[in-house]
């Protein structure tokens, strides 16, 4: 099933997940942006952000870049590509992942999946973003990638809300992080690419 058909209720259901609320990042250090990233948002606030889409070019992939360029020799960010979770039927179009491939053109062990918030509202997301979790999860058990937890995010753009996936344990993060914050919102999104 595609990923954007599931609610949270079913995916936990669907793959008897356990669902627990914890404070996923005790102690982020906070991590300064640049320059370019300061500009570029301030030159993003005065567009109407309206649409998933437009939040999404002009908030959410600046700050991804900005993480891609800092860890330019330990990940890949892909946009809009398909994922097939070769399991469970769980296939679709994922918003951002990030893969633990420096500078790679195909995907070979995703880490991290962003999932744009539907009609603003974070938690209408969750579901899809858990299930592209777990499609990640599938993609690297059968690639034989040691990563032994998935990341997951749902943003409308001025709010991050965290996930994790760790065997069938799915953590939804008690704390959620905000663009005006954004050397903490940073900090934690450098955190899940330094973990291992």
């Amino acid at each position: 099933m595609a990923y954007s058909k599931f609610s949270l209720e079913d995916v936990i259901k669907d793959f008897d997940l356990r669902e627990e609320r914890h404070l996923l990042f005790p102690a982020p250090a906070p991590v300064e942006p640049s320059a370019w990233l300061l500009e570029t948002l301030q030159k993003a606030k005065l567009m109407p952000a309206k649409s998933e889409k437009s939040r999404s070019e002009l908030i959410i992939t600046p700050i991804l870049l900005e993480v891609a360029e800092r860890n330019k020799d330990l990940i890949t960010i892909f946009s809009g590509e398909e994922l097939d979770g070769e399991r469970e039927g769980l296939h679709g179009e994922c918003d951002y992942i990030l893969s633990k491939s420096p500078q790679s053109f195909s995907l070979k062990a995703p880490v991290f999946g962003l999932v744009e918030a539907k009609q603003n509202i974070v938690e209408n997301s969750m579901g899809q973003c858990i299930a592209q979790m777990l499609g990640a999860q599938f993609f690297n058990e059968k690639r034989q990638n040691a990563i032994s937890q998935i990341f997951g995010c749902v943003s409308n753009g001025d709010v991050w809300h965290f996930l994790r996936l760790v065997g069938k344990d799915i953590t939804i993060d008690i704390q959620k992080y905000y663009l005006d914050n954004l050397p903490l919102l940073l900090g934690v999104l450098q955190y899940i690419v330094l973990v291992k």
